[in-house]
């Protein structure tokens, strides 16, 4: 009996080793596999590659040559450079004239004993500096050593021209010598490149007449303008709000070329400049040399914030309203008040405030600015600044065919501008009250008590209109807008409890 039982353990454990072994697949499975061996294999898939970063290199190479083919002028014809080396690390770029000046001595006499003593110095960093390029391009121009235009020197020509050839000069169509900075074999002289381009170490007296080609660093760093400026007060923009006081808070955006170069370059910032004119645009608070009216104080003065690298949004205040006796602390000229509880308050309802905003830098020892924005306010009754005009309106831009497509037609709220600009537009229904309204040079700007629903119903319009099928759907998300057709840039912004519509043409 007890084989029996071993004679059939054995047995079963025969035919489970048998199954274990058997790799065939069932038939359904089988069929199945048949199927898909039968079937075209699949084609490969298409990973597009990701976008080209900029590359700082390339633009500043590109910004340079730009910059060389024309930068100042010079007996009334464009200076041309020749572009030597861009120092992308510090955004600038070495350049040198392509061609001679003119011949002239480096000093009246041969008592001399160094460059920067020279007659030819002080003609390069005086007459020529000033007369040569505008303001805007001398801001561009940076100190080194102590100057602004050096000539070359011996190192210079045999670093940056590979050969002989590439250092002739030419004055005109004929080949010229041409100074160099480094004292010469005797006192008095000073080294020249000669007619073949060759470097003459023993060089000149000084006293002789030679070709001048000077020798400059450029900033690179192009600031643009601060993108979309706006005034609000601190209620408004709910990370400023401060219950006790009143407050401007001015917004911008940081241009794409500007981040790139700010990104670019180690422990470089900006500083972001507000300036103000109160009820006209004749009391600015800088002048045209870049001076500053002598009032300010912390966060009141021009320097109003620092912008870093990877900031796209800038916001900061600027004159608050102390929240008692403002005017013991020096800040009545700015339409400051005090309520009868003796807090204090901005008295916009009857005043107006003017805006400019614009960012500065340094670049080694210069200092550089981006252009001025579009001139913008806060408060006050609407009109040209300091008068009760509106603008002239007999010529109109634009065609009635474009006013139609706009939608512009009756119905619009009360103090709702008819203009040229205004009628390019979707006209508002009256379904909101005119909070304030404004023109200020080519600029239309308007606040409407409207809810952000309301914005949306009208971004629909102006999609209508032409601009942007999106423009409801991206003004819902993030509750702005800018968009550009029929010959005007209009602007819609919700701001808590009012959406405001800037118009503004364009060429």
């Amino acid at each position: 009996m007890k084989k029996f039982w071993i004679l059939l353990l054995v047995l079963l454990l025969a035919i489970s080793l048998t199954a274990c072994g058997n790799d065939d697949p069932p038939p359904v499975e089988q069929e199945q596999q048949q199927e898909q061996a039968a079937l075209p294999p699949a084609p490969p898939v298409s990973v597009d590659p990701p976008p080209d970063e900029p590359d700082i290199t390339v633009m500043l190479d590109d910004l340079a040559a730009e910059l060389a083919a024309a930068f100042g002028s010079y007996n009334g014809q464009p200076l041309r450079w020749k572009v030597l080396q861009v120092d992308a690390e510090n955004a600038r770029a070495l350049l040198i004239s392509e061609h001679v000046l003119e011949l002239r001595p480096y000093h009246s006499s041969s008592d001399i004993y160094g460059w920067q003593s020279s007659e030819l110095y002080a003609w390069l960093n005086d007459e020529f500096y000033h007369n040569s390029f505008t303001a805007a391009e001398q801001a561009q121009i940076i100190t080194d050593s102590g100057a602004k235009l050096l000539l070359p020197g011996q190192d210079d020509v045999i670093n940056y021209f590979a050969a002989d050839e590439e250092r002739i000069g030419y004055l005109g169509e004929d080949t010229c010598q041409w100074w160099l900075r480094d004292a010469g074999a005797e006192d008095g002289y000073f080294m020249l490149v000669d007619d073949s381009g060759a470097v003459y170490s023993n060089g000149s007296v000084a006293t002789s007449s030679y070709g001048v080609r000077p020798l400059l660093w450029l900033s690179l760093l192009q600031l643009e303008a601060p993108l979309h400026p706006l005034a609000r007060l601190d209620d408004e923009v709910p990370e400023f709000h401060i219950t006790f006081t009143d407050e401007i808070v001015i917004s911008c955006e940081v241009s794409p070329a500007t981040q790139l170069l700010l990104q670019q370059i180690p422990d470089q910032y900006l500083i972001l400049q507000a300036d103000w004119s109160i009820n006209s645009m004749d009391d600015w608070k800088c002048s045209g040399d870049n001076d500053w009216a002598d009032i300010f104080d912390i966060d009141y003065g021009p320097s109003v914030c620092l912008v870093n690298a990877g900031e796209t949004l800038v916001q900061d205040s600027i004159l608050r309203s102390n929240y008692s006796m403002p005017e013991e602390n020096g800040y009545a000229e700015i339409c400051y008040g005090v309520d009868d509880n003796g807090n204090g308050y901005l008295d916009l309802a009857n005043n107006t405030i003017y805006f400019r905003l614009r960012f500065t830098g340094t670049v080694g020892e210069t200092a550089i600015f981006s252009p001025w924005t579009p001139v913008f306010s806060i408060g006050g009754t609407g009109g040209l600044p300091g008068t009760d005009e509106q603008p002239d309106t007999d010529e109109q831009q634009g065609t009635d065919e474009q006013a139609d497509a706009a939608g512009v037609g009756s119905g619009a709220p009360e103090g709702w501008s008819d203009n040229e600009y205004t009628r390019l537009v979707p006209t508002p229904d009256a379904g909101g009250t005119v909070l304030q309204e404004a023109t200020i040079a080519v600029l239309y700007t308007i606040d409407l008590d409207w809810s952000m629903e309301q914005g949306t119903e009208y971004a629909k319009q102006l999609a209508a209109a032409g601009f942007g099928e999106d423009a409801a759907d991206k003004f819902a998300a993030y509750g702005y807008i800018d968009r550009t057709a029929n010959g005007v840039n209009v602007q819609l912004l919700d701001l808590f409890g009012k959406v405001n519509i800037s118009i503004m043409p364009v060429e």
